[in-house]
């Protein structure tokens, strides 16, 4: 139960990254333009897809293998929808256990109106999942996600050698690729150190926070790719990007504190942006700085700009 909580706990990163989408600005004045608004909206909302993957893979992993029981299964997620098919191989001779979740080829809706699609497919490394250094790989195949098909490898190990304290992992994203109905594309790459503060006090989960780590033993977490309408950018965490279990009640899936910077290139420009998200506050704005000039922007869901 305590593995199942603190996956759960990981579904707030996807959910908080799918909100991470800038659109309305408040009335400073045209000191950051739309574009640079626009850009810092596509890095999350590329993200957001990816990360969607990895919390999905996340939540099954941290299943029991009587949960699982290498048969098809189901747990209480409200990403599965009717249809889903969870199936474990265990490990025969040298092939490694293996999950499948199976959304089909026609797809399903999940509880938030998504319609899914296709497979993800996650490979362990070793039987005990959550042992120090242990690690899975999670793929799709030909899955979607409202039609947004996504591709790429992503890579988790367990990097603390407890589950008692803050649990960390390193994961990193290879060959990212999101193709849109438009048949616009967008790539990224990315290394990022996840860690699930429970504030010693592991049995309440309210006072909990999950937090991007800006760097772990020398390592940093960063990104980088090509969004839907042509830049290039390249995103690195410069303090830790935290967010609250105890702002979930008023809507808040978005990060409330911590930083970022993003280098986005595009017709041979190149603009600097930081991205603050404030002081732990429970709200929805964020600071864009473009050349030392600030604007306050308010977080929507509009993945277009």
């Amino acid at each position: 139960m305590k593995l199942l909580n603190m996956m759960k706990w990981n579904t707030v990163a996807v959910v908080i990254a799918m909100a991470g989408f800038l659109a309305s600005c408040n009335k400073s004045a045209d000191v950051i333009s739309a574009d640079d608004s626009a850009s810092a909206s596509n890095e999350s909302a590329d993200d957001s897809y990816h990360s969607d993957v990895d919390d999905i893979s996340s939540a099954a992993s941290a299943q029991s293998d009587a949960t699982l029981s290498g048969r098809v299964a189901k747990w209480n997620d409200n990403r599965l929808c009717d249809g889903t098919v969870i199936t474990l191989r265990k490990k025969v001779a040298d092939n490694p256990d293996t999950l499948m979740i199976d959304f089909g080829t026609s797809g399903c809706t999940d509880a938030k109106g998504n319609v899914r699609k296709g497979k993800i497919v996650i490979t362990y490394a070793s039987a005990k999942r959550w042992a120090l250094s242990s690690s899975y790989t999670v793929s799709t195949d030909n899955y979607s996600i409202n039609d947004v098909k996504v591709e790429g490898t992503r890579t988790v190990t367990n990097l603390s050698s407890s589950l008692d304290g803050d649990i960390t992992f390193e994961i990193t994203l290879a060959g990212g690729k999101l193709t849109f109905t438009d048949g616009t594309t967008a790539t990224r790459e990315a290394h990022h150190y996840r860690q699930w503060a429970r504030n010693g006090t592991p049995l309440d989960l309210t006072d909990d926070a999950v937090k991007i780590l800006a760097s772990y033993n020398g390592g940093t977490s960063t990104a980088s790719g090509s969004n839907r309408h042509g830049a290039t950018y390249i995103m690195q965490v410069t303090s830790d990007l935290t967010w609250k279990a105890s702002c979930l009640a008023s809507k808040i899936f978005i990060p409330v504190a911590g930083t970022k910077e993003l280098s986005v290139s595009k017709n041979s420009n190149t603009v600097q942006i930081t991205v603050d998200y404030g002081d732990g506050n429970c709200d929805k704005e964020v600071t864009l700085t473009v050349n030392n000039k600030s604007k306050t922007v308010t977080l929507s869901r509009d993945s277009n700009g």
